[in-house]
């Protein structure tokens, strides 16, 4: 896969991760271009700028470097993904909310909310 396809489809994960529905909301809360955005998603342009990912990056919370990471592609499902965000975050205030949080995410997911 190309390092645009891999970009392309982090994005993508990241959209579904944040509830994030077009390119538009996305271009509100990035500042990215609604025309880039939506050229690069559909796979009309294979180049964003570096400008261009570090803005996604800040409204996604990440560090630009994960849109481009391969790894990301093999979680199974977008919603353990956020999971694991949270809990990364979560972490810097300490062990007993990050497993207070992964209880209430396990009986979630149990569910099926």
């Amino acid at each position: 896969m190309a390092l645009s396809d891999t970009l392309r489809a982090n994005i993508t994960r990241f959209m579904l991760r944040d509830k994030i529905k077009s390119a538009t909301e996305l271009s509100r809360l990035s500042g990215v271009p609604q025309p880039t955005l939506h050229k690069f998603i559909t796979g009309k342009h294979q180049t964003l700028s570096l400008e261009a990912v570090e803005k996604l990056a800040n409204a996604f919370c990440t560090d630009p470097a994960r849109l481009f990471e391969r790894e990301l592609l093999q979680l199974p499902n977008p919603k353990i993904q956020a999971m694991l965000h949270v809990m990364e975050k979560m972490d810097s205030y300490g062990l007993d909310i990050v497993l207070a949080t992964g209880t209430a995410i396990s009986q979630l997911s149990e569910k099926k909310v």
